[in-house]
């Protein structure tokens, strides 16, 4: 590669194997477990959608959909089987629901 581009690199390590960054790497790892250790977001098994950071729970009657973004797009794609492009009605209600929409009530 180096032959091709005509660039040419002074040490043959990558920079992600130096100390430096291992060792930075390695702090960081251990600050996220530490993190995890105090503010557990998978102590409850509930299956609802959760925040991983916020710890923000989203409830059935929040109607957020980001977590079945694929089913619903699958049946809007279906709806639209068959139709011409002129025909085709975007509705409001044909979009993914974040759980955005419930954070921004909260705050």
């Amino acid at each position: 590669m180096s032959e091709l581009t005509g660039l040419y690199s002074v040490t043959q390590q990558h920079v992600d194997l130096g100390v430096s960054r291992v060792n930075r790497d390695s702090v960081d790892l251990q600050k996220f477990v530490d993190w995890l250790e105090v503010s557990d977001p998978f102590s409850e098994d509930d299956g609802r959608l959760r925040s991983l950071v916020s710890g923000v729970v989203v409830c059935e009657t929040d109607r957020v959909t980001c977590d079945s973004a694929e089913g619903v797009g699958r049946a809007i794609n279906e709806r639209w089987n068959d139709v011409s492009f002129y025909d085709v009605c975007l509705k409001k209600s044909d979009k993914v629901v974040t759980k955005t929409v419930v954070v921004s009530f909260i705050y």
